[in-house]
């Protein structure tokens, strides 16, 4: 085996964390690539892929809130309650899928509950032009 000079060893502390560093932001590139394309996906998306999408990626609010709505547009409304439901789990601070879950939840005939998830995706979200729609058609 061939032994390295003690010079060597100061190259290799120089380039490792460098080689490690540019690993690292080529992996970031692509993921963030494959966001952005995943996102835009979502938005043209079948019915049927957005439910095999969500079943693979049940840990994405954002699969689950595009499925979610794909649902209502079908008038699936008990199954959108479930994705939206989920979303709402998973990021908590959208407004926007608490106040899709209200509208689910509206046209399941549930106007107390659809009345209290909107109300709280108001204080997510006070000049939401949809939310405050919906909440005013319960009325």
């Amino acid at each position: 085996m061939k032994r390295l000079k003690s010079g060597n060893i100061g190259i290799w502390i120089v380039i490792l964390p460098i080689a490690i560093g540019s690993a690292y932001g080529i992996a970031r590139y692509l993921t963030l690539r494959s966001e952005k394309q995943m996102s835009a996906h979502l938005k043209t998306a079948s019915l049927e892929e957005l439910k095999t999408l969500s079943e693979k990626r049940d840990w994405d609010p954002e699969t689950l809130y595009s499925y979610g709505m794909k649902l209502l547009d079908n008038g699936q409304n008990a199954e959108a309650v479930k994705a939206l439901r989920r979303s709402c789990k998973l990021n908590p601070n959208s407004g926007t899928a608490f106040g899709a879950l209200g509208l689910a939840l509206a046209r399941s005939d549930r106007p107390s509950d659809a009345e209290v998830i909107l109300k709280h995706a108001l204080e997510l979200e006070p000049n939401s032009e949809f939310v405050n729609f919906t909440l005013g058609n319960l009325y």
